[in-house]
């Protein structure tokens, strides 16, 4: 939580002193820690501030050469993949996110599938996910099937991804991170977009 409020407050040399503690002393095996720090990072992107994105998730990738596990599960993989990612290192990006995508949660799929719409730009290929994560009927999922759709057409029709976004809010999917993740990236300053995240007074 206190790294993410840096992003908002301005202040990139507090964050990464702070990214630089958790690291540091991290010592769960499977960096589950790295999700905070990589919210941290995908934070200062959202506040316009990528050089300190970049930054974080550098420090992360040094983290991870340093420290390389034995396996690499799908969690594990979400994360580094997140990570070289938010670094511009797509291909590396791409065969973490490969690993993370096999336990086939919708999120997952949906980055990977962003990334490889990044190095193609196929919009068929891309379209194919979004309409196959959209077709699942999963009642566990509470709109997220939705919400990884929305993320993937954004890239090409951010009309459409608001309104597929609207409804997976109204099958129960939280709005706690629409603002800062990188799914919806594309989606920011588009006004109802903007509106659905503004919250109400």
């Amino acid at each position: 939580r206190a790294l993410r409020a840096h992003a908002p407050l301005r202040r990139p040399a507090a964050a990464l002193a702070l990214v630089d503690t958790v690291l540091a002393t991290m010592t769960d095996t499977l960096a589950r820690d790295l999700t905070a720090v990589l919210t941290g990072a995908s934070e200062f992107r959202a506040h316009g501030d990528s050089a300190t994105a970049r930054a974080i998730a550098e420090r992360v990738l040094a983290w991870h050469a340093a420290h390389p596990p034995r396996t690499v599960g799908p969690g594990y993989a979400a994360r580094v993949g997140g990570a070289w990612r938010e670094a511009g290192r797509l291909d590396s990006a791409e065969r973490y996110l490969a690993v993370a995508a096999r336990d086939t949660a919708c999120c997952a799929v949906a980055h990977l599938a962003a990334v490889r719409f990044a190095r193609t730009g196929d919009r068929a290929a891309l379209l194919r996910v979004a309409d196959s994560l959209g077709a699942s009927r999963k009642p566990w999922q509470h709109g997220e099937s939705r919400y990884a759709q929305a993320g993937l057409v954004a890239l090409v029709d951010r009309e459409q991804a608001t309104t597929i976004l609207r409804r997976a809010v109204q099958e129960g999917q939280a709005m706690t991170t629409f603002h800062y993740t990188a799914l919806l990236a594309p989606l920011r300053g588009h006004p109802p977009f903007e509106q659905l995240v503004t919250p109400r007074r």
